[in-house]
């Protein structure tokens, strides 16, 4: 018996193929793919727990108190990998911060600490509060324009190109 080449049937594990529906195949009309499964999904902000902001704040005081600021890098890298005494992970993937987020509330908390000259112990909840609807804003923010992304050039109304038009600089 010789070496045959193509593709065998194996019954027992349903095609994921689009080609050829119609031929015959063991389990029709069967996609593994979830309706919708190409479209952008898109978080919704959510507040920070007070496990977050606890260690956020204390690595901000860190970075006062030592006089070498925190990098936010460094920050959202240590909440992805940070443990706990048992070994699971201390934080769960929707308290996760981006860098984005963790330098514009440590911004805002230098802000805070320069405009009153206080101790970082001393910041009013209402700061932190007002720092992450800031921080909601800001993840939002990016995401909207993330899904509007760059105009297409030309850019087209009716018959008119715009992008000709200005640079000619005609009516």
């Amino acid at each position: 018996m010789g070496i045959t080449t193509g593709v065998m049937f194996a019954p027992d594990v349903p095609s994921t193929s689009l080609q050829g529906e119609d031929s015959g195949s063991a389990v029709r009309g069967y996609d593994p793919r979830p309706l919708g499964w190409a479209l952008k999904i898109t978080k919704r902000p959510t507040r920070m727990t007070d496990n977050v902001k606890t260690f956020l704040m204390k690595k901000f005081e860190e970075g006062a108190r030592t006089g070498n600021k925190t990098d936010p890098v460094q920050v959202a890298r240590k909440m992805k990998t940070l443990r706990n005494e048992d070994g699971e992970l201390t934080f769960k993937p929707e308290e996760w911060r981006t860098v984005q987020q963790i330098s514009s509330l440590f911004s805002h908390q230098t802000a805070a600490l320069c405009h009153r000259g206080i101790d970082a112990e001393e910041i009013p909840e209402e700061d932190i509060k007002a720092a992450e609807s800031e921080m909601a804003l800001d993840t939002l923010r990016s995401l909207v324009m993330d899904d509007m992304g760059k105009p297409s050039h030309p850019i087209i109304v009716g018959v008119s190109n715009i992008c000709k038009l200005v640079k000619n600089k005609e009516p």
